[in-house]
């Protein structure tokens, strides 16, 4: 039986086209490469068609077409990846049962956030989503569907760059509002800096002078092609997390004198955590901490994590804002990028399976979308297994529980320095609270206006604080109190009673 679908590629020596087509299980398309580097025969017999040609992508690409139309005239869908893109046969597929799915005339899918991502943020990865519609598509890895590629193919020619490209195939498809998407549910990586490829010093004329000239020859005006929009989305109903497969990232606050705890809670992770993970930290004015964490990532070589520190000149704020206002600023950065963020104090040592454990739980109950565990002090006597608030007199009371008799138990909140948030909880219209302390009684009413009512606590994901000496914070300043109990007033017209 004939494939009903494509992937072709211009590759150079260094392609990683041999990711495509694992596992081959899941291979149900045809590869065809086009090779223009030296060494004859080079991928003769890792694809399904081969060609070898000097040139650029897009005219490599026409090139093909033109040895073997009726064939291309078959498919129901084809995809043009960059030779440097990292990507599995299963996602592929994925990808154009997507695309077949919609009804998508371009499409692409998203870009992991470890990528080198140019100018288009569109195309980063948001968690939550099949797709969103959008009126752009980079020429870096474009699908096409049957008839997008018909629309689209002479445009090929056009350009040794590419650039202009992906301006002009929307508009010539007439711009519809949900015919052209970046594909959230697939992800891609991209392993190579924009424009650093071994063809980029052979180009004659400028890219984007050449984009320009693409341009004004369809009609289209390329300053009006420069914002990337998105048009809507489809969300995601897929409850089920994966550790191997969803984007997992910590957000961690810390502050003056706190450096000899925070190196040991991020060893740990580092040491108990074997999947990848994304790390963001603030530096609430203490010294610089991206060397020694530099360090301890390369010490136990985790290629695998992606470090994020903010503040860590000072440049960003010279005032200190608090783990409330650090919290909220990660939380900003994170909440769409990842699928669970987890929220932990610099003095919260996560215990060997907590976050495994916790996805057990999401999984468990996919109605839910926060989360915590048991924690312990230096002593092993529980500190912490969930909160509850009880609004009396215009009063707002927390009650910390520790008490735990079943695997799993429900209660209205936990500590925000070891918390796990998924789903409806990461979404555009949540945020954290930036007041400088207090900021997780204020998130927990914000969320019941949005009717996330419960946490699950987790009797099984452990976690130690204080697990050394450790100086305070300093975080409950009179001043500031006083100023959080205002905003209480102000916003819920509450009164704080602890």
């Amino acid at each position: 039986m004939k494939a009903k679908y494509l992937v072709i590629s211009s590759v150079g020596d260094t392609s990683l086209h041999l990711s495509w087509v694992k596992p081959a299980k899941h291979k149900s398309f045809d590869l065809a490469l086009i090779y223009y580097g030296n060494q004859k025969g080079r991928y003769k017999n890792d694809c399904d068609y081969y060609f070898e040609r000097k040139g650029t992508k897009y005219r490599n690409v026409y090139y093909a077409y033109s040895q073997m139309k009726e064939r291309f005239q078959e498919y129901d869908a084809i995809w043009i990846p960059d030779d440097d893109i990292l990507i599995n046969s299963e996602e592929i597929m994925n990808f154009f049962n997507i695309i077949k799915s919609y009804d998508l005339l371009l499409a692409q899918p998203s870009l992991t956030h470890d990528s080198y991502i140019g100018h288009w943020k569109i195309t980063e990865h948001q968690n939550g989503n099949i797709l969103r519609y959008t009126n752009y598509v980079e020429i870096m890895a474009p699908g096409f569907s049957k008839l997008g590629f018909k629309t689209c193919i002479e445009t090929f020619q056009e350009s040794h760059s590419g650039f202009g490209l992906d301006f002009t195939w929307p508009r010539i498809m007439g711009l519809p509002k949900n015919k052209i998407a970046v594909i959230d549910e697939v992800l891609m990586k991209h392993t190579r800096p924009s424009k650093t490829g071994d063809l980029y010093p052979q180009l004659i004329e400028n890219p984007i002078n050449e984009g320009r000239r693409v341009c004004l020859k369809y009609g289209i005006n390329w300053d009006d092609c420069l914002v990337a929009e998105t048009y809507g989305r489809v969300k995601s109903e897929r409850s089920n997390l994966n550790v191997q497969k969803n984007s997992i990232c910590f957000i961690i606050p810390t502050t003056t004198n706190r450096e000899r705890v925070l190196y040991k809670v991020v060893k740990h992770l580092l040491r108990d955590i074997p999947f990848p993970f994304s790390l963001y930290i603030y530096n609430d004015r203490a010294n610089p901490l991206i060397p020694a964490l530099t360090r301890l990532i390369k010490a136990v070589k985790r290629n695998d994590i992606k470090l994020v520190v903010y503040n860590d000149t000072g440049k960003l704020n010279n005032n200190k804002i608090g783990a409330g206002g650090a919290r909220n600023l990660m939380f900003e950065e994170t909440k769409l990028k990842h699928d669970v963020v987890i929220s932990l104090d610099d003095d919260m040592q996560l215990k060997p399976q907590w976050v495994e454990n916790v996805i057990n739980a999401m999984n468990k109950y996919p109605k839910h979308c926060v989360f915590t565990g048991i924690v312990r002090g230096q002593d092993g006597k529980i500190q912490f297994a969930g909160s509850k608030f009880k609004i009396n007199n215009n009063t707002l009371y927390r009650y910390d529980l520790t008490d735990m008799e079943s695997k799993y138990k429900f209660t209205d909140w936990g500590p925000i320095g070891c918390m796990a948030f998924c789903r409806s909880a990461l979404t555009e219209s949540v945020y954290i609270p930036p007041l400088y302390i207090r900021d997780d009684a204020s998130f927990y009413l914000l969320l019941r206006k949005f009717g996330i009512n419960e946490t699950v606590v987790v009797s099984d994901a452990e976690s130690i604080h204080k697990p050394i000496s450790v100086p305070s914070s300093n975080l409950r300043l009179k001043e500031e109190l006083e100023k959080e109990r205002g905003y209480f007033r102000k916003l819920y017209g509450l009164e704080l009673g602890y």
